[in-house]
């Protein structure tokens, strides 16, 4: 999976955390309201809160003035986008601690097997083989 890299920057007097292509749409939505009485950035005045990190933690519908859906929905979609980008980083950090610690229990376990196998006698198995008295769930793992 691809990450997304994102990067601050600034839109209302505001630190804003956003990935290129987001940073794009933004432009992009600016210039489509641009007009001789207004800049297209100016729709963005007092729509939405951050914290000190750039995450959008609050978007309000303005009052008092003429807003777009388009820039509200756009607005929203970042927080949505911001805070899952922040839950898939939490879970790939989990995700990787349990793999670590997954792995060393692995490792310990295989190390008894291997103890295991090696301290008990081998018997006659019907087939002619040697088959050791190690229970055959131990022998073979999870399935």
């Amino acid at each position: 999976m691809k990450k997304l890299l994102d990067s601050v920057r600034i839109i209302d007097s505001k630190k804003i955390r956003l990935t290129n292509d987001e940073w794009v749409f933004y432009e992009k939505l600016c210039r489509a309201y641009d007009d001789t009485h207004r800049k297209g950035s100016d729709f963005f005045r007092e729509h939405f809160e951050t914290n000190s990190e750039g995450i959008i933690v609050f978007v309000r519908p303005p009052h008092n003035k003429f807003s777009s859906l388009e820039i509200y929905c756009f607005l929203v979609s970042i927080m949505h986008n911001q805070h899952l980008r922040l839950v898939h980083a939490q879970a790939d950090a989990l995700v990787e601690e349990a793999t670590v610690k997954y792995q060393a229990l692995v490792d310990r376990v295989d190390a008894v097997l291997n103890r295991l196998e090696a301290s008990t006698p081998s018997t006659g198995g019907t087939d002619g083989t040697s088959e050791k008295t190690v229970p055959r769930a131990l022998r073979e793992g999870p399935k």
